[in-house]
């Protein structure tokens, strides 16, 4: 991800969704949604420089992705993502991207992202 080297954003990779979202102790069902969770990483969350503020995920799907149990594993992340107002992308990581189709797609979510 370094086509947002000097973006104004930061990139980190294999973020494990535990230390992303915050499951608050009154939550209805918080061992279970904890343990949904637990173990699950997200491959690229991209926040922005200037206060770390968390503005974007990204998940690489590969062939492993069509089976029915990463479906479903996919939905939780998508439920996790969606209830935490937190914008998740899938790209297919059977195709190739290169910098500049990653960052024309990105520019899309990423409103400090100038494309050139």
């Amino acid at each position: 991800m370094a086509s947002l080297k000097g973006t104004g954003y930061l990139v980190f990779p294999n973020v494990r969704l535990n230390d992303l979202f915050l499951i608050s102790r009154a939550a209805q069902n918080r061992q279970s949604v904890l343990g949904r969770l637990r173990d699950k990483h997200v491959d690229f969350l991209i926040l922005e420089e200037r206060d770390f503020k968390p503005v974007l995920a990204i998940e690489l799907d590969g062939a492993s992705h069509d089976t029915e149990r990463q479906r479903y594993r996919d939905e939780v992340k998508n439920t996790a993502f969606r209830s935490a107002g937190l914008r998740l992308l899938r790209f297919d990581a059977r195709q190739t991207h290169s910098a500049r189709s990653l960052q024309a797609d990105l520019a899309h979510h990423l409103p400090l992202l100038q494309v050139g």
